[in-house]
């Protein structure tokens, strides 16, 4: 609609303003994942005597590893052409986001839980999670089922989405 309707020299302002918008939802999310980390995991389990300057380094790396693992991720998603971003979307939910909510969900209703129980539950979920992705693929079901004609490519992201969740 903005290359219809807009002149030619708003289309550039609009581009910035989608990208500013874009960049700040994206280093808030990473410096909160970071800190979340730094203060959840690092400083309880690793080190747990570190001082404010060392969980300020620690916290700086971490968010350079996550921005890297965004980077990458992204990289990665142009491989799959005919994939479009909503499948890798929610195979990514499917991957992160439901391991991550089990913890939560049980935190509410136990509330009594070890210390460890909750990023122990996300990292074996998010494992799982993948190993099943992996192995068991549309190409498996083709196989196991003798589907004629195979799965669509539709059906084959569907199919991955159903059974990473």
């Amino acid at each position: 609609m903005g290359m219809d309707l807009l002149p030619i020299v708003m289309i550039g302002v609009m581009v910035a303003a989608i990208f500013a918008a874009t960049m700040s939802s994206m280093d808030s999310g990473l410096n909160r994942n970071a800190g979340i980390l730094i203060k959840n995991f690092y400083q309880p389990v690793i080190r747990p005597r570190a001082g404010d300057g060392e969980l300020l380094f620690a916290g700086k790396m971490v968010t350079l590893l996550l921005g890297a693992l965004i980077i990458g991720a992204a990289i990665w998603q142009v491989r799959f052409k005919n994939r479009g971003l909503f499948d890798v979307l929610l195979q990514f939910v499917a991957l992160v986001g439901l391991p991550l909510n089990v913890p939560m969900f049980w935190g509410a209703v136990i509330k009594r839980t070890p210390d460890w129980s909750g990023w122990s539950t996300t990292v074996v979920g998010f494992c799982l999670s993948v190993l099943i992705k992996l192995f068991f693929d549309a190409s498996w079901l083709n196989g196991m089922l003798n589907l004629d004609p195979p799965l669509s490519v539709r059906e084959s992201n569907d199919y991955l989405f159903i059974v990473a969740v």
